[in-house]
């Protein structure tokens, strides 16, 4: 039986009274009643559970100490409570880790946490959720904790000071640092990593936001919505900060709903993950906004903290941000992510299967061993290559599953069998694809065409260095039955190549927009049928992506000058149409418009899609009538293709020519301004 000292007692009150409806006693008859509906007949024998907070903490805490009864699983009533408030994370887990584990003992019961399925995420990374996994970092986290703790003070008069900066290479872990270490800790309780450092602070509001999810200002209020639970309509908030980036007032009215109901010693944690997203085609326009925005809301919300990661080979393109040139020159504004030693490494390996209680489907313990012999290999394979860390998640994912299924145990000798390291990932998308060419019936060359309509949405070749980099794509973006079905292949169970379910959540309808991106980045240099796709297409998509930075930078600047010449347009046509990426790229607003050729029948598809677009926006239907007007009359366009769009127009919808007609008024009123000449 359960044996309650004074200390025990103590601590078990403490914990009662933090539940969150534990102040009503009708909330917490209810709670009570839910989680000990097996010992239904015990508690209600149980006095003075009617009355305030604290007499019913004590009430219960002496009922624990008598003869208790054992449900279908063994646990008496007080492990029952505890493994609930566990489970749920209704307290401060770092608190009550130590007091389940201790009365779990007294119970003859395996104090470790439970853990169901594989303790490896593969390489995915790992989430807040996955705490409990996540070893061989615990230098770093108290690293970037110590940094927040000292940096992050609310009254602090330098409110830059909160924003942190996580560096490192591809691969090397910083989102898993950030999300399972800093996050995974905060939702724990980390007095004992910093001895009550962050005592004050009684609730963290965290969440963490990726810049083109589906971009940066709505991204960041769904993350701060998310966090506090507060209902926001996030189209029309991000909309208003997407004028008003850094105005104060906007984004003191934001906090203050966001923050309205919680404790006043609560704060807000934002993490910007994968901030180089940033500095890619997709976020052209939006870049500056949004770094103001950033600083705006550290200068309006003291407490707020921001921590960003980014890749290292970024660097240069901060050398135009003076703000975060600032941070990274600045002392503990930045941190370099450290790969692991062997060390931790081993830790990483290990301890997922010895410091937790795995339970299989059946919710049965079954305990999976490693051999010493396969922990040296591993070591051996994952050291220094870059991205070899998500290598190594992915094989441990794989021979644990292979271990559960068969001896229990991960060996040396079936590890080689699988190929190794890079065999193992290489063996697992050639058996996803042989899957999917037996269900599809495929040529080679529409499998070809297919990688490309699939692949040529989740990767972008990086400028400077023609690295390759993943990019997320909106699942509807693929049109075709087979494009579906090859995403489905690659992001199934069996092979989780690549990612694909509801990213975010539209705000004012609350449906989930699907994406799909590639699990990591390792896979382009891995996979060889990848990497082989991606040398062969690299050129291409770096002009590709060339003219979506070029075509946003026309659309800001509304400069003809920077309108490709006739020519070069017919070159960009002739190679991105032996690639297969010319159709999509013009279906995308801003480069149809910029790379519109002397062609009747692209010129019409402009026509309509800027139609409909004007539809879905009556306010700005008329203005966009007007650009098109002027676009449709270039000086490029011959007097062949002018007569045919004239047909096309003619019979048209009434409502099509209309438009049509309001944005030649408006265009003709415009060449009567002092300005007409260089509008035109």
């Amino acid at each position: 039986m359960p044996v309650i000292d004074r200390t025990n007692a103590d601590t078990l009150e403490q914990l009662l009274q933090h539940l969150p409806s534990w102040g009503d006693s009708q909330q917490r008859h209810t709670w009570l009643h839910r989680t000990l509906v097996e010992h239904a007949h015990w508690l209600a024998q149980v006095s003075g559970l009617e009355g305030s907070g604290h007499q019913a903490a004590q009430a219960l805490v002496v009922a624990f100490g008598h003869d208790l009864p054992t449900d279908e699983q063994g646990l008496t009533p007080l492990c029952r409570l505890l493994r609930t408030m566990d489970e749920q994370n209704l307290v401060n887990r770092a608190r009550l880790r130590p007091l389940l584990a201790a009365f779990a003992c007294t119970q003859g019961l395996d104090p470790r946490p439970i853990w169901y399925g594989a303790p490896y995420p593969g390489m995915l990374a790992f989430q807040s959720s996955d705490r409990p996994i996540f070893f061989g970092r615990e230098a770093e986290t108290r690293a970037l904790l110590e940094r927040m703790a000292s940096a992050g003070e609310p009254n602090s008069s330098d409110p830059e000071a909160r924003c942190l900066l996580v560096i490192g290479p591809s691969g090397c872990g910083k989102s898993s640092l950030v999300r399972a270490g800093v996050w995974g800790a905060l939702a724990d309780g980390v007095e004992p990593l910093l001895e009550g450092r962050f005592a004050e602070t009684r609730r963290w509001l965290i969440e963490a936001m990726l810049p083109t999810d589906p971009e940066p200002f709505a991204a960041f209020v769904n993350a701060l919505d998310r966090a506090a639970g507060s209902g926001l309509r996030v189209r029309e908030q991000a909309d208003l900060l997407r004028k008003n980036a850094d105005d104060p007032d906007s984004i003191a009215r934001l906090f203050a709903r966001l923050l309205a109901r919680q404790p006043a010693d609560a704060r807000c944690l934002l993490i910007v993950d994968q901030m180089e997203e940033l500095f890619t085609a997709a976020c052209d326009a939006s870049r500056d906004d949004f770094l103001r925005l950033l600083r705006a809301a550290l200068a309006c919300e003291p407490r707020l903290q921001i921590v960003a990661t980014l890749r290292s080979d970024f660097y240069p393109a901060l050398e135009a941000q003076p703000w975060l040139q600032r941070l990274l020159n600045r002392a503990g504004a930045s941190y370099n992510v450290p790969r692991p030693g062997a060390e931790e490494l081993a830790q990483m390996i290990r301890k997922p299967l010895s410091e937790l209680c795995l339970v299989d489907a059946d919710g049965q313990p079954r305990p999976i061993a490693i051999e010493n012999a396969l922990v040296r290999e591993l070591l051996r394979d994952s050291a220094d290559a870059q991205g070899n860390l998500a290598l190594l998640a992915f094989a441990l994912q794989a021979r644990f599953q292979a271990a559960l299924d068969g001896s229990g145990c991960m060996s040396l000798q079936g590890y080689r069998d699988a190929g190794g390291l890079a065999g193992i990932l290489r063996d697992r998308a050639d058996q996803a694809l042989q899957r999917f060419r037996a269900e599809q019936g495929l040529a080679a060359d529409a499998e070809q065409s297919l990688y490309c309509e699939v692949f040529s949405h989740l990767v972008a070749i990086r400028p400077e260095d023609g690295t390759p980099t993943r990019q997320r794509a909106r699942l509807a973006d693929f049109k075709t039955p087979q494009a579906r079905a090859l995403i489905q292949a690659l992001s199934g169970e069996d092979a989780r190549l690549l990612v694909c379910g509801p990213q975010r959540a539209d705000g004012d309808t609350g449906e989930p927009d699907d994406r799909v991106e590639v699990t990591h980045e390792a896979l382009f240099r891995a996979w060889p049928d990848l990497a082989a796709w991606i040398e062969a297409y690299r050129e291409a998509l770096m002009r590709r992506d060339g003219v979506r930075r070029e075509a946003e930078r026309w659309a800001m600047e509304r400069r003809d000058a920077l309108l490709p010449r006739a020519e070069l347009i017919a070159d960009l046509h002739r190679q991105l149409s032996a690639k297969g990426l010319w159709e999509d790229l013009i279906k995308e607003p801003n480069p149809a418009r910029f790379l519109a050729r002397d062609h009747v029948d692209e010129l019409w598809r402009l026509v309509l899609g800027e139609y409909e677009a004007g539809a879905a926006d009556p306010p700005a239907a008329a203005t966009a009538a007007r650009e098109l007007v002027r676009l449709l009359t270039n000086e490029d366009r011959s007097w062949t293709t002018m007569q045919a769009l004239g047909a096309r127009i003619a019979g048209a919808e009434p409502e099509l020519v209309q438009w049509l007609r309001s944005g030649l008024e408006l265009a003709l009123a415009r060449l009567g301004e002092p300005d007409a000449l260089d509008w035109y």
